[in-house]
């Protein structure tokens, strides 16, 4: 004898076990759902080096400290956004940049941060970017340290500092700054990254 499905069907009791399965797993596939279209509009790589930094003149790729804004726009392109660059993590970041503005020019490998419209800290962490003295993206911290020339103030970079960093005071008005094992990032900047 066949089943009429479509009769029995208002008469089957759902348990509240079941409601609460259906539920949560309802729940994770949206949350699945979110979480992969997050990592699929993600960018996890930066982008090729433009080239060597310039610690000595604060320059990397044609961009130098203390220039205008618009002149790294018209050297190096459309920024491909404005705001945090999302190659790096919070715990490498340099901790203090300065800014009047939350919102940085970012480009695949460097990220520009400005106050006045003038450019007051280069942050690089494109793939194979290295300084003229010898310090790589990419190598330990421990041989990173000893690529540098200065008194490498130590700390932890970052709003959420774990990894290890160093700040140099390469002469009055330039800082270097590097975060990271293995080093993630680099930056010029016009004032210490751990000024308060």
């Amino acid at each position: 004898m066949a089943a009429d499905w479509g009769a029995m069907k208002g008469s089957l009791p759902i348990s509240t076990t079941m409601r609460r399965r259906f539920a949560l797993t309802a729940s994770l596939l949206m949350l699945l759902a979110v979480l992969a279209g997050c990592s699929a509009t993600h960018k996890s790589r930066p982008g090729p080096a433009r080239g060597a930094i310039d610690v000595n003149t604060g320059a990397y790729g044609g961009v130098y400290l203390g220039e205008g804004d618009s002149d790294v726009i018209a050297s190096l392109g459309t920024p491909e956004a404005n705001g945090s660059p999302p190659y790096i993590t919070a715990n490498v970041a340099p901790p203090f940049l300065p800014t009047d503005s939350n919102r940085d020019i970012v480009y695949p490998d460097l990220s520009i941060t400005s106050r006045g419209g003038r450019v007051t800290a280069i942050t690089v962490y494109g793939v194979g970017a290295h300084t003229l003295s010898g310090l790589h993206i990419g190598e330990g911290f421990d041989l990173a340290h000893s690529n540098v020339t200065g008194q490498c103030q130590p700390a932890h970079g970052g709003q959420q500092p774990r990894d290890p960093s160093c700040e140099v005071h390469v002469r009055p008005g330039f800082y270097l700054y590097f975060a990271g094992s293995p080093v993630s990032v680099i930056t010029l900047s016009i004032e210490s990254v751990f000024a308060s």
